[in-house]
């Protein structure tokens, strides 16, 4: 379903990079920064590969977070697609499903905001976030494509 409006999710992002879900504030540059360090590490130590797997392992761990903070049933079953593609799919595909992890995060953020759940969207606001920044601060998203 194509929305004519801004996305309430990137409206957020723009807004503010720190976001405050259940009294844990979650900062995506920070959240990035160490990201950055760490995926700096990986390849000095045991090869490519294990860049491409960790990274793998990181996105599982992102969409299991969108999965746990979904107010809409309905989304889980795709997440948990996702999740498994992530997982076990060939590692070219990351991009694939990160950029429908975030098309299925606007449509959560959404379905908050038009239900009313403030706290819903604020928690998955933030899921996104985290997915956005993994993607920029690994190549998989460009930067333009989160704004």
């Amino acid at each position: 379903m194509s929305r004519d409006r801004a996305s309430p999710m990137r409206n957020a992002l723009r807004a503010s990079r720190v976001m405050n879900a259940n009294n844990l504030v979650v900062s995506a540059s920070s959240l990035s920064t160490e990201l950055a360090v760490e995926l700096g590490r990986l390849p000095e130590r045991a090869g490519g590969g294990v860049t491409q797997q960790y990274l793998a392992g990181e996105l599982s761990l992102r969409l299991a977070r969108l999965q746990g903070v979904a107010a809409n049933r309905a989304y889980l079953p795709e997440l948990a697609c996702l999740r498994r593609q992530a997982e076990t799919g060939p590692l070219a595909g990351l991009s694939w499903v990160l950029g429908r992890a975030l098309t299925l995060g606007d449509g959560l953020c959404w379905d908050a905001l038009e239900s009313g759940e403030i706290a819903s969207f604020t928690d998955q606001a933030a899921a996104c976030a985290e997915l956005c920044e993994l993607g920029v601060c690994a190549g998989l998203l460009d930067q333009g494509q989160q704004s």
